[in-house]
């Protein structure tokens, strides 16, 4: 599981190889999308300009997808599920301040890698240092900076 944001591409590499789709996708918030479908995406990134940038933004996107694999590998549940909530915070935020994530718990645990159980009580810390609230399928972010600084050490 991954955050996408504005701007972002979903379904480029099976646009790109031919092959399935790999993911399914479920916004958090409301959005405006386009369809493009493989040979107009194909034939778009003929353009040598499309094409470098395409690039730069796919090289982009293993970096983050190597650094969240690190993390899973290496940092305790708290830190994982803080560094989400502010990459969710980030991706949904449209002004600073509070910003509200309609997540199920389990759908967090699957994106942190953790069980439901471990993310409940990471979310309990984070309630107590009042850097969120929660509620029914729902996290509010009260203090983005402070949850920040408390996901990188």
């Amino acid at each position: 599981m991954t955050v996408r944001s504005a701007g972002d591409l979903i379904g480029d590499i099976a646009a790109v190889d031919g092959g399935q789709r790999s993911a399914s996708v479920s916004a958090l918030t409301a959005l405006t999308c386009r369809l493009l479908r493989g040979p107009d995406f194909r034939l778009f990134l003929e353009r040598r300009e499309v094409a470098t940038g395409f690039a730069r933004y796919t090289f982009r996107r293993l970096r983050e997808s190597d650094s969240q694999r690190t993390e899973l590998a290496v940092l305790p549940v708290l830190d994982r599920v803080a560094r989400a909530l502010v990459r969710l915070h980030d991706a949904a935020a449209i002004e600073r301040g509070r910003t509200t994530i309609f997540l199920p718990q389990q759908d967090l645990a699957e994106f942190v890698g953790a069980s439901r159980n471990a993310v409940v009580l990471a979310l309990g810390v984070l309630r107590a240092e009042r850097f969120i609230d929660t509620g029914r399928r729902r996290i509010t972010i009260l203090e983005a900076e402070g949850l920040r600084r408390r996901a990188n050490g």
